[in-house]
């Protein structure tokens, strides 16, 4: 815990805008290193071990969680592999409690006519391709999210320019599950 505590000090001194700590499991530790790194937020990484509940988090001062894969993991994939298996071993389609396309829709706010456009605050890198080109990178930033079914549109800028990158949907999921996105105001 004190390399960890000199490095997230290191990182406060360097204008770190959160600080992030893996491994970070129990109410001790987390109690700490809230204390330590004042005023500055910590975030925190949940993942299927964590027995701390949202609720228990924030009463000790954590001003971010993210669960990294393990949401992907353990929803998605892991339904997926049931149902494979499912399919495979036992010559049943047995698909557990599938959304349907209202309560997507519903769950992320948008419809196909009318998209939802959010404000969102870049804090990780988050990389973009147009079309066959290279990969660029929306730096640290705020900027205004499309989200449309497919696509979702970034753009950001000043008053005289303004810039605008896309990714497919499920790779803005999985930046704003890994804590490069945080959506402001959801």
């Amino acid at each position: 815990m004190a390399d960890t505590i000199l490095r997230l000090k290191a990182y406060a001194r360097a204008s770190a805008d959160v600080l992030y700590a893996p491994g970070v499991a129990t109410r001790e530790e987390v109690s700490l290193l809230v204390r330590e790194v004042h005023p500055t937020p910590l975030n925190v990484l949940a993942n299927e071990e964590t027995v701390l509940t949202v609720s228990e988090f924030e009463a000790l001062g954590v001003r971010r969680i993210s669960v990294s894969d393990t949401l992907e993991r353990s929803s998605a994939w892991g339904g997926f592999m049931r149902a494979a298996r499912s399919i495979s071993d036992q010559g049943r389609f047995n698909f557990e409690h599938p959304a349907n396309g209202g309560e997507l829709d519903s769950f992320f706010r948008f419809s196909v006519g009318a998209p939802a456009v959010l404000q969102a605050t870049i804090v990780g890198a988050v990389e973009y391709r147009i079309g066959e080109g290279p990969l660029g990178l929306v730096r640290p930033r705020t900027a205004e999210i499309t989200l449309s079914l497919g696509d979702v549109v970034f753009t950001w800028g000043e008053s005289t320019w303004r810039e605008e990158a896309a990714m497919p949907f499920a790779n803005f999921c999985r930046y704003v599950a890994d804590g490069a996105i945080m959506l402001m105001g959801t």
